[in-house]
C-alpha cells in the first residue's frame, strides 16, 4: 500500500469514527416515530398499560436500537476489513 493509499484510508476511517449512528436518516426517523408513538400511547386506557401499550412501545423503541446495533457491527466489520 502506498502512502496515497495510506493517507486516504486515514481520512476514510476518521470520517467514519466521527459518524454516529445519532446522524444516520433511519435511526432519526425511528426515534421520532418512537417519540410519536410514545405520546399517542398516553392517551390509552390505564387498564392496557401494561398490555398493548407496553408491546407497542417495546416495538417502536426497538426499531432504532436494531440500527444503532447494525451500525456498531458494520463499523466493526469495517474496520476489522481494513485492518
Amino acid at each position: 500500500m502506498n502512502s496515497d493509499q495510506q493517507s486516504a484510508l486515514s481520512s476514510q476511517r476518521s470520517e467514519i469514527d466521527m459518524k454516529d449512528f445519532r446522524k444516520l436518516n433511519v435511526w432519526d426517523k425511528a426515534h421520532h416515530l418512537t417519540l410519536d408513538i410514545y405520546n399517542a400511547t398516553a392517551s390509552f386506557p390505564k387498564e392496557e398499560m401494561y398490555g398493548l401499550t407496553s408491546q407497542i412501545r417495546r416495538a417502536a423503541a426497538s426499531i432504532g436500537e436494531h440500527c444503532r446495533r447494525l451500525w456498531k457491527e458494520f463499523k466493526r466489520r469495517l474496520f476489522s476489513f481494513f485492518a
